[in-house]
């Protein structure tokens, strides 16, 4: 026997439980206008949510639903667009951290003020190779061992950052095995032991890959 409830008199954790867990477009859409933020924002974490609705809670009041928005992953490029202006730091983060974020807009965040959203461009891999490059010069290391470990790093800018004054970026660089081999010789004498072994080893595995 089917059991049919009015969500409507249920309690906001039933309802948040609901919009967290089901596939209904009909239940979505109803619970995205929901009064309480955490049901909304369970709508915007929820896969099966539309990019109509998604687009929507973009511009909803609440952070917290802002922020479930700008994680997921189903969330559009021009939805993740407008919150790349988003006056909250985390929300900027959260839109760097997405792997749909256009490397436009990546461009855009890299020059944001908190260190934590520059950071966050650094790793995404959709983040350009222009972008990286100028991203080598940031003055928070943070940013700089984050690009030292980016896949898409050019080999000019793995060089470069092999020079860095501070001894992570060096040592991202070391294990990086998009380094050049002349990159990687050069930091086998680094003056820190922890760059010299990576580096070391990182080149060891080099010719074992080319034997293999």
């Amino acid at each position: 026997m089917a059991i049919i409830i009015d969500l409507r008199t249920c309690s906001p954790l039933i309802r948040k439980d609901v919009a967290k867990s089901t596939n209904s477009k009909v239940l979505l859409e109803f619970l995205s206008n929901d009064i309480d933020w955490r049901v909304r924002q369970a709508v915007a974490t929820n896969m099966c949510t539309s990019e109509d609705i998604l687009d929507k809670l973009s511009e909803d009041e609440e952070l917290g639903v802002r922020q479930a928005v700008a994680s997921n992953i189903n969330t559009t490029k021009e939805s993740l667009d407008k919150l790349v202006d988003d006056e909250e730091w985390l929300v900027r983060m959260l839109v760097a951290c997405n792997p749909e974020t256009s490397p436009n807009a990546l461009d855009k965040l890299s020059y944001d003020e908190y260190y934590q959203v520059r950071t966050a461009v650094a790793e995404n891999e959709n983040t350009g190779e222009k972008t990286l490059e100028k991203m080598a010069y940031d003055k928070d290391s943070l940013v700089r061992v984050a690009v030292a470990e980016n896949p898409k790093t050019s080999t000019e800018t793995l060089d470069r950052l092999a020079r860095d004054e501070d001894w992570e970026v060096r040592y991202c660089v070391a294990k990086n095995i998009h380094a050049s081999r002349k990159t990687r010789f050069s930091l086998v004498g680094d003056e820190v032991p922890e760059v010299s072994e990576s580096a070391k080893y990182s080149l060891s595995m080099s010719w074992i890959v080319l034997i293999n």
